[in-house]
């Protein structure tokens, strides 16, 4: 009999007993869960950082695993069964771009090639100068861990950013603005320039970025400059320079026409008509005089009047 200071709740429902040996294979599975889907978008993302790539993938809206839905977590989905994230196509014909320089203070994971992440394929183009113009978005910039354990009193003065690209062969500015860090900033979150932070008005002479279009390889210059309350720079991170080179890309392959080539509408009949014309006896043009033996059909117009007659059978049946 269970105490009189049971509910009766306790004595209809007793608690279910787990063992040592349920609680621990709940454990590993969880941690194996875990492990697998970091393995696979490791494995998914083109670097071995997914953190640090321009591919960042939110990792909130990852592909479901086994177990999440409740399928049986002791068996592994098989290759072919896991959902990947989409990707960038029609990268051909972009340029390179890559950071010959690294900062000191700061890194971006989507300007350029290196150790802290790829470029980001929108802040390329595919037509040189001829097709120069703002991309969509800007880089975003991140303060380096390591600078900020350096200078513990950096994140309580920092208030804006000054970025400034300049093309260091044709001396022309890509991007030159100035950032609000603090006007968007939530509380507890890390200050850093993202892609679509706004540029602060008439703070520079080209707000928004210009795409990397180069015809030659070319070297850029990026300074970045952090400004307190005051809009004065902060006497340690003052035009902090990141070096960078760009190359134009490879010319995109030439299409090759195949049966699954979708062709425009009507191109079909033109090139129909084209064949004709070189047929024997379709030459010239004009209505045949009395008595004249028409002239012979050519292997495309017969195959064409047959497959008209085909149809047509089909349809009165």
């Amino acid at each position: 009999m269970p105490g009189l200071g049971a509910s009766i709740h306790e004595v209809l429902f007793p608690p279910k007993a787990h063992s040592c040996t349920e609680l621990l294979a709940a454990a590993a599975s969880t941690k194996v869960c875990r492990l697998g889907r970091r393995a696979l978008w490791s494995e998914a993302l083109p670097s071995a950082r997914p953190l640090r790539t321009a591919f960042e993938v939110d990792r909130d809206n990852a592909p479901a695993l086994a177990g999440i839905n409740g399928e049986d977590e002791s068996e592994e989905p098989a290759e072919d069964e896991i959902e990947r994230p989409p990707m960038w196509e029609n990268l051909d014909g972009l340029p390179e771009v890559k950071v010959t320089s690294p900062a000191v203070a700061y890194f971006s994971k989507d300007i350029g090639s290196s150790e802290d992440g790829e470029m980001k394929p929108t802040f390329g183009c595919k037509c040189g100068g001829a097709d120069w113009r703002p991309a969509m978005s800007h880089p975003s910039i991140t303060f380096r861990q390591e600078f900020i354990d350096l200078h513990p009193d950096f994140l309580g003065r920092l208030r804006k950013l000054k970025v400034q690209l300049a093309n260091d062969n044709t001396a022309k500015l890509q991007w030159d603005a100035t950032y609000d860090l603090r006007r968007f900033l939530k509380p507890g979150d890390m200050p850093s320039l993202t892609e679509t932070t706004p540029a602060i008005a008439k703070s520079g002479q080209q707000l928004r970025f210009l795409t990397f279009c180069p015809d030659a390889p070319n070297n850029y210059s990026l300074r970045v400059t952090a400004l307190d309350e005051s809009d004065k720079p902060i006497d340690y991170f003052e035009d902090d320079e990141m070096k960078l080179n760009a190359t134009p890309g490879p010319p995109p392959p030439k299409e090759e026409v195949t049966e699954m080539t979708v062709m425009p509408p009507g191109q079909v009949a033109k090139d129909v008509e084209r064949e004709i014309v070189k047929e024997p006896g379709l030459e010239t043009g004009g209505q045949k005089e009395q008595g004249e033996e028409p002239p012979e059909m050519g292997d495309v117009t017969r195959e064409i009047m047959k497959e008209e007659s085909i149809a047509k059978q089909q349809e009165e049946e």
